[in-house]
Parts: C-alpha cells; sequence; structure tokens
C-alpha cells in the first residue's frame, strides 16, 4: 500500500474519502451511519488481514461502578482469546 496522507481523527478521514480522495481504513463501526445512507461504501480486500491492539485502561486507584466492571468483564471474555486479564 502507498500512505499518500495521514489524517488525526475519524471525522477527517470520513470526509476525504466522500470528497474523492481515496480509501481509508476505519473501523465499520465508526462508518455505520454513512454505510446506511450510502455516503460510503466498504469492501473486502481478498488475502488481507488487518490485526490491531486494543486496550482497556482504567485508573486501579479510583472507584469503579458496577457499569464500568461489566464493561471490562464483557470485554475481557469477548476477547480472552488474544489477551489475558491482568487487573
Amino acid at each position: 500500500f502507498k500512505i499518500e496522507m495521514e489524517l488525526n481523527s475519524i471525522e477527517a478521514i470520513k470526509n476525504a474519502v466522500h470528497s474523492g480522495l481515496g480509501a481509508a481504513f476505519v473501523s465499520v463501526s465508526a462508518i455505520s451511519k454513512e454505510l446506511e445512507l450510502g455516503m460510503l461504501y466498504w469492501a473486502k480486500i481478498q488475502g488481507i488481514t488487518i490485526k490491531r491492539t486494543l486496550s482497556i485502561l482504567i485508573n486501579s486507584k479510583k472507584y469503579h461502578s458496577n457499569a464500568t466492571s461489566i464493561f471490562k468483564e464483557e470485554m475481557l471474555e469477548m476477547f480472552s482469546t488474544n489477551f489475558k486479564n491482568t487487573f
């Protein structure tokens, strides 16, 4: 791939692609509204797998609500094959 530009926000990337400046790799969840409206389209590239590291950041010295604990546990369970629970 030849990278022509780097942008620092999802909105800037979406605007650039919508304006016809090229294509981009973004999360489908970041463009769900645009996909529904037919403003942007996605294509699967055969033979290419893109991986990225996701992290859960929690301040261990602060109080965590029940919702925060449930969210953390759900995410850890969902992605448990990719990383170990170190919290």
